[in-house]
């Protein structure tokens, strides 16, 4: 049976939040094809998602974004559901850590919500 893309977003969001992600659900913003969610974490590189049914399928508008996300050096999935997720989520954990915040980066009073 196929779930609703809010389902799918819901798990993906509680999966990030438990690796150590700030998740925001991204709604309106000021450019369209924004993907659905944006994990920040302390240390390793943010995470853009746009997710998708299983059987979905991105608009080309959707894709544009995510090659100017990539431009600017930021990671951005187009995940056909949950499961898909986590595949990308571990075969992009190498060049997560790879480029990792520096040792160097100190807490600051802006840190916290």
């Amino acid at each position: 049976m196929n779930k609703p893309e809010s389902w799918h977003q819901k798990k993906i969001t509680e999966y990030l939040e438990k690796e150590g992600y700030f998740v925001v659900k991204l709604i309106q913003t000021n450019k369209n094809g924004i993907p659905d969610l944006l994990g920040v974490h302390r240390i390793l590189p943010d995470i853009w998602c746009e997710v998708k049914k299983e059987d979905g399928t991105p608009s080309q508008l959707q894709y544009a974004m995510q090659e100017i996300l990539y431009k600017h050096g930021q990671i951005s999935l187009i995940s056909y559901g949950f499961e898909h997720f986590k595949q990308q989520y571990n075969e992009s954990d190498k060049v997560r850590r790879k480029y990792t915040r520096p040792d160097s980066y100190n807490s600051t009073e802006t840190d916290a919500f």
